[in-house]
C-alpha cells in the first residue's frame, strides 16, 4: 500500500504503517523488523523527517554558521541592490523549540547535532516540552490483546479505511509544543480523521478522566465521530452507519 509522504499537519508518514511523526528513527523502524538503513533502502526517496523538522534543522544550520570563522577579505558586489531576500514560512503547522545556540564553548555544532540524530538521542539538544508522536497500536499484537469481535470489526473497516488503527491515541499540541489534549479511541483513522466509538461494548476504552468536551474538541479539529451503541457490536451495526 502506498501512503502519502506527509500528513496534513506536515508530519512525515511511515511507509510501513501509515502513522505520522516529526522524525522517523531506527527506534520506530525496528518495530517493523528493520533498521533505518533498511527502511531507506526499501523506500528510496521516501522522506524520514517532517516538514517542520526539516525547516528547523535549516534554521539550526543558519544559526551555527554565525559562529564559524569568516574570511578577513571582503568582496563587494557592485550590482547588489542592498535589498535583503525574505524567506517566508507559510507551511509551518507545528513547532519544535530549540535551545538557543550561543558563542559559549558548550554550544553544539551542526556536526554534533547530526551525530545526535544518527544516534537517535536528541534530548540534550532539543526541548520537546513533553511532546510525543502518536504511537499507533501495533497490528502484530492485536491477536493477543483484542477480543475476536473487535478484530473482526477492524478487519471490516480496513476495507474502506485502510489507515484504521486499533486503540489509537489522539494527541493535539500547541504551537509551542505543549500537550493540549489526549484522547484514547476504540479505533480511529488518523489520516482521514474518523473516530469509531463503542461506548457500550465491554472492550470500550475509558480514560481515568473523561473530558465532557471531548467530542466537541475533536469535531472542532476536523474529526468525524461514529458511535455504535450496541452492547455486542457486529459488522452489520457498523456497516449501517457508514453506508
Amino acid at each position: 500500500m502506498n501512503y502519502p509522504e506527509f500528513s496534513d499537519k506536515g508530519e512525515v508518514i511511515c511507509q510501513e504503517c501509515g502513522a505520522g511523526y516529526k522524525v522517523i528513527t531506527g527506534t520506530h523502524t525496528r518495530k517493523h523488523g528493520m533498521s533505518i538503513e533498511e527502511y531507506r533502502a526499501k523506500y528510496p526517496g521516501a522522506p524520514t523527517s517532517g516538514k517542520m523538522f526539516s525547516l528547523t534543522m535549516s534554521q539550526v544550520q543558519s544559526k551555527t554558521e554565525i559562529f564559524e570563522e569568516k574570511p578577513t577579505k571582503v568582496e563587494v558586489d557592485l550590482n547588489d541592490t542592498g535589498e535583503d531576500d525574505v524567506i517566508t514560512d507559510e507551511g509551518a503547522v507545528d513547532e519544535v523549540i530549540i535551545d538557543e545556540i550561543t558563542d559559549d564553548e558548550d554550544a553544539p555544532t551542526i556536526e554534533e547535532i547530526q551525530e545526535k540524530i544518527q544516534d537517535e538521542d536528541m534530548s540534550d539538544l532539543f526541548q520537546f516540552e513533553g511532546v510525543q508522536d502518536p504511537e499507533p497500536y501495533d497490528d502484530a499484537d492485536e491477536g493477543d490483546r483484542s477480543p475476536k469481535d473487535k478484530l473482526q470489526l477492524i478487519k471490516f473497516l480496513r476495507k474502506k479505511y485502510p489507515f484504521i488503527q486499533n486503540n489509537y491515541m489522539i494527541r493535539k499540541f500547541t504551537i509551542t509544543g505543549h500537550l493540549e489534549y489526549e484522547f484514547i479511541t476504540d479505533m480511529a483513522d488518523p489520516i482521514n480523521k474518523i473516530d469509531f466509538e463503542f461506548p457500550n461494548a465491554f472492550w470500550h476504552n475509558r480514560m481515568s478522566y473523561e473530558d465532557p468536551r471531548r467530542d466537541a474538541k475533536l469535531r472542532q479539529d476536523g474529526w468525524r465521530i461514529i458511535t455504535v451503541e450496541a452492547r455486542a457490536p457486529k459488522v452489520a451495526h457498523v456497516k449501517k452507519l457508514i453506508s
